[in-house]
């Protein structure tokens, strides 16, 4: 009776161990698949460089014509409640706004970046003394001199004058 007991449960583990392995392999093939449809999918949206200004309104007059807002920007507050769309349509016109009229998609991470380039460029054309750190006024005289400073002449080819 105990060699049928252990000859069953040894098949339900064979059984078990056969179904996990058929199990793994169909993840694997579906994760294989699903990393090569976001591959290709990621190169349908490559912009060409080649694209000029005019082809690029044409787009961009497209995709503002296809807008999935289209509807929902005519509507009065009262409607889009009544539809369970939000009162205000600032969120939608920021969306066709920001939108990059190559891929008719909003690019946040590229707003950021070009935001992060200008900042960049403000800091590096600072006028001296204006409270920046490492920007810094400094005096050189003279410190024995009453009254009012009505010139200042900054020598071009000394540093340190």
């Amino acid at each position: 009776m105990t060699s049928k007991k252990f000859t069953k449960r040894l098949q339900h583990l064979q059984n078990n161990n056969f179904m996990k392995k058929k199990i793994l392999f169909l993840i694997i093939i579906v994760f294989i698949f699903s990393l090569g449809y976001i591959y290709t999918s990621q190169d349908e949206k490559e912009v060409d460089a080649d694209l000029t200004v005019a082809e690029l309104r044409l787009k961009h007059e497209a995709y503002l014509a296809n807008s999935p807002f289209k509807k929902t920007l005519k509507m009065n507050k009262a409607d889009r409640i009544a539809n369970g769309i939000p009162p205000n349509k600032y969120y939608e016109r920021e969306w066709e706004l920001t939108m990059n009229p190559a891929t008719g998609l909003p690019e946040p991470n590229k707003v950021l970046e070009l935001q992060k380039s200008l900042r960049d460029r403000l800091v590096s054309a600072r006028a001296p003394g204006d409270g920046a750190v490492g920007n810094d006024w400094v005096e050189r005289g003279p410190n024995n001199v009453g009254g009012r400073t009505r010139v200042v002449l900054f020598d071009p080819t000394d540093g340190t004058k």
